[in-house]
């Protein structure tokens, strides 16, 4: 009989993490640094909060009015977050986060246990997250011009810091394992090698500032650039193949690439998600289901486009076509947190970062489930959107 009141009730609160698992690297000063095995602790154990089975008689469900939306949101705490800002899920499902303010990175199991979180003297500011095939973790770190690398055990690989670096902001890898990274202080972007080689820098062909960078299957690079609210697309060679300024987009952010090869834009600045196809035409734009300062930008497996918006705590999410299909407030957090990076696990759970309050919120299940990490999409014979959170 218990068992049967418990399926029937409703997830009350939050599921919090009390403590961390806290693993530390230490770094030699130079141009690069490889190999470094931090130790660990026990892992912390969780505590659900939940509100007390009844005591007598059946459970007899009921709802005197039919909710729009059965969407459960799950938000975690501890494991080292400090103002989160980028996202990205590795091939078990994990999700790893930059923190901002606490230069750290923290990772998450499915179920939001606490995994491993690290601070580094090499990581100051970081933003962008991203997870190469071999599952390793790439963060561009803003604050000291470094792209700095992890191994799926969260010991330091590498990194990579100088000039052209300046404001290192996100990161994408290619099918190849290369690393695309925009360099906000720079105006320009940069691509490294698996192994941190220098490729080459661009810069030119409209950027701006530029922040978001996403990968097509064609092994293109997209960026949006929030200084001229500019759209770049580059071949894989660093050949500038169209640029926008100052058009339709409004301070951009987030890209995505859908499955049709057509790219997904946030603009901030005017409330508004754009699609956007190869060569640079505007295919369709849309205020719907909720934006507001949308910043992240990630497709699920049907196709739908899920955003994050900074100005609401909440979580918008558009179809295929561009049409809302989450309510006119969107899919509410709760709270007063900023939402920034966005990313869809392989069970189709939505994660995003809560910079405020230092957390990370899962949508559970909302979503189509998505071949993680990202660069694989860009290899076959996987077929999921090739979308950069």
């Amino acid at each position: 009989m218990r068992e049967q009141q418990w399926r029937h009730r409703q997830l009350l609160h939050a599921l919090p993490i009390h403590g961390e698992l806290r693993r530390h690297g230490h770094a030699r000063h130079g141009h690069r640094h490889r190999g470094h095995q931090p130790g660990a602790q026990p892992l912390p154990h969780l505590r659900w909060h939940v509100g007390a089975l009844p005591t007598r008689g059946p459970f007899v469900g009921g709802l005197s009015n039919q909710p729009n939306d059965f969407t459960v949101g799950v938000s975690y705490t501890g494991n080292g977050l400090n103002n989160p800002f980028g996202i990205a899920i590795d091939a078990s499902g994990n999700a790893w986060l930059s923190n901002y303010s606490g230069n750290s990175f923290s990772e998450f199991s499915t179920t939001g246990a606490a995994i491993a979180t690290a601070t580094s003297t090499i990581l100051n500011k970081p933003r962008g997250v991203a997870i190469d095939n071999s599952g390793n973790v790439w963060l561009a770190s803003s604050g000291n011009s470094t792209i700095a690398v992890y191994t799926s055990s969260a010991s330091q690989l590498f990194y990579e810091y100088g000039g052209d670096l300046s404001g290192a902001f996100d990161v994408a890898i290619d099918a190849s394992g290369n690393a695309w990274i925009t360099t906000f202080g720079n105006n320009g972007i940069i691509k490294l090698s698996p192994s941190g080689g220098f490729i080459f820098n661009m810069t030119g062909g409209g950027l701006a500032a530029p922040t978001g960078v996403a990968i097509d299957a064609s092994g293109n690079a997209w960026v949006s650039s929030s200084g001229n609210s500019g759209l770049s697309e580059f071949s894989s060679t660093g050949t500038a193949i169209f640029s926008s300024t100052g058009g339709a987009t409004s301070a951009p952010y987030g890209i995505a690439m859908a499955p049709s090869g057509n790219a997904w834009v946030s603009s901030s600045g005017n409330n508004s998600v754009y699609q956007f196809a190869a060569g640079g035409s505007q295919v369709f734009f849309t205020n719907a289901g909720g934006l507001s300062a949308p910043y992240g930008i990630a497709i699920d497996g049907s196709g739908s486009a899920w955003v994050s918006n900074s100005s609401s705590q909440s979580v918008s999410r558009l179809s295929s076509t561009g049409a809302a299909v989450s309510p006119a407030s969107g899919y509410i957090a709760g709270g007063s947190g900023v939402l920034y990076s966005i990313a869809i696990d392989g069970s189709g759970n939505v994660w995003t970062a809560d910079y405020n309050n230092s957390a990370v919120i899962k949508l559970v299940g909302a979503a189509s489930p998505v071949v993680t990490p990202l660069a694989a999409n860009l290899i076959t014979p996987y077929s999921a959107p090739a979308s950069k959170p």
